[in-house]
């Protein structure tokens, strides 16, 4: 009950101090969030403007290039204009169209091995020469076959168109020659056939499929010779600059074939992926990129289908995306440029780095769909309906905008929690500690109360009992009564007086402080005179002290406290004293370092270690029983540290249960002169 009395007061007090905190945490979290808002609200204003004005730059940016590369492609010079445009850096890859809107380069077309024109009085050999290279695999009949059917086209004397159907027929065959030597393993034989096609050089008519002879035959010559001989190199550099080269006019001005877009992808993948050629073409990648969109979206198809067409091109001339790809149309219709994704938001970011961000700050371009936006972005319309442009933060936008305004308010928010908390302890252990005093003090009243009412108890009883016995016949054993009756009153009163004494004493404590009578004393003396008041007080205690002085130690104090001091600690040896064997009690005083040392040994009851820390504190008592059979109401050895102090010295206590009792007294000596005095700066 006591503890509940104590512990509800101090939650209390808890919950006044929590209460006040959690709001001024909460009002402080509202401060950081509104703060926040405001620095990122003005931060938006800020940079909405210049968000707006990158917007029209991109715009602008993107228009004079799509106009540069209109300018840059010529619908008769396809595979050139092709070149310049992605040379220029104007797109990725480009799709050149006709008047037809059709794609001119790069282009694929499919058709037949032979033109349809081939002599019908020569198509059974035709046949029975692929039924034995494909189905039989006699590579070595199919190619005499395949010389028989050359030697025939070779004696035709033709002219005009039929001319130069017969040159392709004859090339194709010479490709079929070799083609069957090579599979028969016939090398050399091969390499006869191939150099007559690689000789045609740049006059070369091509194929059907727009596909150079010479190309083609250059390449297979490079595959079945050795890399080590001359030819090799020949052929693999002069196969390299004629596939670089867009060009429609030869070195000697003529006219030269135009290679098909897939066929220059074939050699240009090919060469790059053999290891003896060290060649880097900068179009394989747009060739590339060419030849995906078209196989994606069909081209060719969709120019003859108005309705797809018209879903490819959406009526507009802006900036679409489908897939991987973006492109869109020039104003005229000569061409489509194409851009991935990756290179075109780095294209329209290099737009806007020419308008400068602070550190903190980037440009992001990403697309619709795309769910985590930035900070702030605005569409990219009318060039697209796909993209957007925005800015973003490199770190927290916030801890660059109101960082320092925020570590203010927690900084704030920590004191003013730690003040209040430290408050509230320290009046809550104030509280703590009033009740205590009060709960102790209560103890005082009615252990006084106590402690009072039985000496007067038995003194009355024998004054009683002695006015009884007044008016009987006084003899001898009447005489004997009456003076056992006298020395209990006496007893009795002494116990009163002690019990007085210790209250007055304790008063003037509390209300001023010791004040002390200091003159230089010697130590044996103080504790032979506490022997003789003790024993005073108690006759039967003469022989249960021993007292042993090792030292003759003077020191400067007030003798009648200190006499109090050692009468105190005796007392409470002798009332703890449950041992019979005598003595009871022993008293030592010896000299440490520089201060008397005086020790009070009992062999009584002893103390746990909870209530040594508490024995020297005022009003406290190992049990509180109304019933302890010591008495005594807690003020003796709360007295005795109090005198001690004043001394400037300190007691201690060293006790276990049933172990008995030492109490040590170290209080400061001084040096003393040749004829035993103390020196006058002690005094």
């Amino acid at each position: 009950m006591q503890k509940d009395r104590i512990v509800w007061p101090i939650l209390l007090l808890l919950l006044t101090a929590l209460i006040p905190s959690l709001g001024v945490i909460w009002m402080m979290r509202e401060a950081v969030s509104n703060d926040r808002l405001a620095a990122t609200q003005r931060l938006e204003d800020a940079y909405r403007t210049q968000l707006t004005s990158a917007n029209k730059l991109v715009q602008q940016r993107w228009n004079e290039n799509l106009k540069t590369l209109e300018g840059a492609v010529d619908s008769a010079d396809p595979a050139r204009s092709f070149e310049r445009a992605v040379a220029l850096g104007l797109c990725e890859s480009l799709i050149v169209l006709d008047d037809n809107q059709q794609s001119v380069y790069p282009n694929f077309h499919a058709g037949t091995t032979l033109p349809a024109a081939y002599p019908s009085e020569g198509k059974e050999a035709l046949n029975v020469a692929n039924e034995l290279e494909f189905q039989e695999h006699q590579f070595d009949a199919a190619a005499e076959i395949w010389g028989s059917i050359l030697n025939d086209l070779t004696k035709e004397n033709l002219e005009g168109a039929n001319a130069t159907k017969n040159a392709i027929l004859q090339s194709q065959v010479r490709q079929a020659i070799a083609r069957c030597l090579i599979k028969a393993e016939r090398i050399d034989e091969a390499v006869v056939h191939l150099n007559e096609l690689w000789n045609l050089g740049e006059g070369d008519t091509g194929d059907t499929q727009g596909r150079s002879f010479s190309l083609n035959a250059g390449f297979r010559i490079l595959e079945v010779i050795s890399p080590e001989s001359d030819q090799w190199k020949k052929i693999a550099d002069e196969l390299i600059r004629r596939v670089k080269n867009y060009d429609q006019q030869s070195e000697a001005g003529s006219k030269r074939t135009s290679i098909s877009s897939a066929q220059r992808l074939f050699l240009m993948n090919r060469l790059t992926a053999m290891p003896e050629v060290d060649a880097t073409f900068k179009t394989l990648h747009a060739e590339s990129l060419g030849n995906q969109f078209l196989e994606k979206f069909d081209f060719d198809s969709l120019s003859e289908d108005e309705t797809s067409r018209e879903t490819l091109i959406s009526g507009e001339r802006i900036l679409r995306g489908e897939g991987d790809f973006f492109y869109q149309f020039t104003s005229d219709d000569s061409a489509i440029a194409i851009w991935t994704q990756s290179d075109l938001k780095l294209r329209i970011e290099s737009y806007l780095a020419e308008i400068p961000l602070p550190d903190e700050f980037e440009w992001v371009v990403d697309s619709e769909s795309t769910a985590e936006r930035p900070w702030i972005d605005v569409s990219l319309r009318p060039l697209s309906d796909q993209l957007r442009i925005g800015i973003d933060a490199k770190s927290d936008l916030l801890s660059s905008a109101s960082g320092q305004r925020t570590g203010i308010y927690i900084m704030i928010t920590l004191m003013v929690v730690a003040a209040t908390t430290m408050l509230a302890w320290l009046l809550g252990k104030t509280v703590s500690n009033r009740l205590n005093l009060a709960q102790q003090k209560n103890n005082l009243v009615a252990n006084v109360s106590h402690e009072l009412k039985t000496p007067l108890s038995s003194i009355r009883l024998l004054v009683d009992t002695m006015l009884r016995e007044g008016d009987s016949p006084s003899d001898e054993n009447s005489q004997r009564k009456r003076h056992e009756y006298l020395q209990l009153i006496a007893q009795e009163n002494a116990r009163l007086s002690r019990l007085i004494d210790n209250f007055l004493t304790f008063s003037k404590l509390n209300q001023k402080g010791q004040q002390l009578d200091a003159s230089p004393i010697k130590v044996e003396t103080v504790v032979r005179d506490a022997m003789k008041v003790f024993a005073e007080r108690i006759p039967e205690s003469a022989n249960a002290i021993e007292c042993s002085v090792l030292e003759d130690v003077q020191i400067v104090g007030d003798r009648d406290a200190l006499v109090t001091v050692l009468v105190n600690l005796i007392e409470n040896a002798w009332k703890y004293n449950e041992n019979d064997d005598l003595p009871a009690i022993k008293i030592s005083v010896k000299r440490s370092k520089v201060e008397a040392e005086i020790s009070v040994v009992d062999n009584g009851i002893g103390m746990t270690a909870r209530e040594a820390a508490n024995v020297f504190d005022r009003f406290y008592q190992a049990s509180s029983l109304m019933t302890r059979p010591q008495g005594g109401c807690g003020l003796g050895l709360s007295i005795v540290k109090a005198i001690v102090d004043a001394h400037r010295g300190s007691v201690s206590v060293t006790s276990h249960p049933g172990q008995g009792s030492t109490f040590k007294i170290l209080i400061p000596c001084h040096s003393v002169t040749g004829d035993g005095r103390l020196r006058e700066e002690d005094l």
